[in-house]
């Protein structure tokens, strides 16, 4: 029985411009109101920025904010559905990602079956989390699915196809592909096309050919959280459905890009650590206390660099990285923890915002389901698919509700 699934997408038709329909993942830029804001400025009225939440502005608002943001959300996806202003697409569609920093990421977009995954560490679903699940960062995600009529989704999902047999052989024929989308990404984004799929059905049965000897057939590399989100919305309502509603309804089923992780366009990236509400030197000192090794963890504190010297293999400075915050934090509960992407984006925010800046170790890919099977998950914000800007664009949108 297969695991994933031809999605039933929707696109924005042609009239609408599509460098203002198509914005960044929610959960960028969380430190940066400056990006939301001039994405804001961008953007026009129809626009996948008036059917999210950015992450940004959900960890400053109060309740009554957040409640009125969420309801203006549901009632704009009902009024874009209203208006007609899409077109369905009920095929594959091969993604094709232009990156900022150069490069090109191959992906196909498509929907999985809820019932095939799960995101807690025992797991042994087909489809599995890869970074520890927050879970009292669902509720409100809950919150925004439950009452919209639409997804949208900034997951990628990735599968270890090492011939390299399916995704690469459709980009190599994409010239003969209907081209449904060519759009220059606005804030520096890139360039991003699809392209509709031809015999979708041939398409997925060499997916399931591919893995279906597999205990673990995929993974979810980012928007762990958002799927985690969606799967435990489905199982609060499926309890209310016979057993053929469940069978069909739409909120089973959630939309990902799916890339091989053995894509050359495909780069792990760190997520690193910026500390606020903290001393500095007590801070230094407990990392000092924490961590040994040969390799080197570049602490930037106060306009200078101080070296924590750390284990040479990046999977466990993760792990000991988890440890060392969950006791840290229990001495000093007013310590708050923030992830960011890039370098640069890290000095910017340690330098503006006073905090302390902790380079994290890359992990190389080749670990990831390795990892996974023996371990069950990684920690939280382990690795980044890709810089900030390379983050996966909103662009389809699929029916969660009848």
């Amino acid at each position: 029985m297969p695991t994933v699934y031809i999605p039933h997408l929707l696109l924005p038709k042609a009239q609408y411009d599509p460098q203002k329909w198509a914005v960044i993942a929610c959960d960028q830029f969380t430190s940066q109101r400056e990006y939301w804001q001039a994405l804001d400025a961008t953007c026009g009225p129809v626009s996948t920025l008036r059917l999210i939440y950015p992450e940004y502005y959900l960890s400053i608002e109060d309740e009554a904010t957040r409640a009125n943001r969420i309801d203006t959300i549901h009632a704009t996806m009902q009024r874009y559905l209203d208006e007609d202003i899409f077109e369905p697409v009920n095929d594959f569609v091969l993604v094709e990602r232009t990156l900022p920093t150069g490069g090109v990421r191959v992906g196909m977009m498509v929907a999985i079956d809820l019932e095939e995954y799960d995101f807690h560490p025992e797991s042994a679903a087909h489809i599995r989390a890869t970074e520890a699940t927050v879970e009292s960062r669902l509720p409100v995600r809950i919150r925004i699915r439950d009452g919209a009529p639409l997804e949208l989704s900034h997951a990628l999902m990735l599968v270890d196809d090492r011939t390299e047999g399916i995704l690469e052989h459709l980009y190599a024929q994409r010239d003969a592909m209907p081209l449904l989308y060519d759009v220059e990404l606005n804030m520096g984004g890139g360039h991003l096309r699809g392209y509709r799929v031809p015999q979708s059905e041939a398409v997925l049965d060499a997916l399931t050919q591919l893995t279906e000897a597999r205990d673990f057939r995929y993974a979810v590399g980012d928007g762990n959280h958002s799927i985690a989100a969606a799967k435990t919305y489905w199982q609060q309502i499926r309890s209310g459905l016979t057993a053929e509603e469940a069978a069909h309804h739409p909120a089973r089923y959630c939309t990902c890009e799916l890339v091989n992780l053995n894509s050359d366009g495909l780069t792990f990236h760190p997520i690193h650590r910026v500390v606020y509400r903290v001393d500095h030197d007590t801070l230094i000192a407990a990392m000092k206390a924490h961590f040994h090794g040969t390799d080197i963890l570049p602490v930037i504190h106060d306009g200078v660099r101080t070296d924590i010297p750390c284990d040479a293999d990046a999977t466990t400075v993760i792990e000991q990285m988890a440890v060392f915050f969950r006791d840290f934090c229990s001495r000093y509960p007013d310590t708050q923890v923030d992830y960011i992407h890039g370098e640069e984006h890290l000095f910017h925010v340690a330098e503006h915002l006073g905090g302390v800046g902790i380079l994290m170790p890359s992990m190389p890919k080749s670990a990831l389901f390795p990892y996974v099977t023996e371990h069950g998950i990684l920690p939280k914000k382990a690795f980044s698919l890709g810089e900030a800007e390379e983050k996966r664009y909103y662009m389809e949108a699929k029916r969660i509700r009848k």
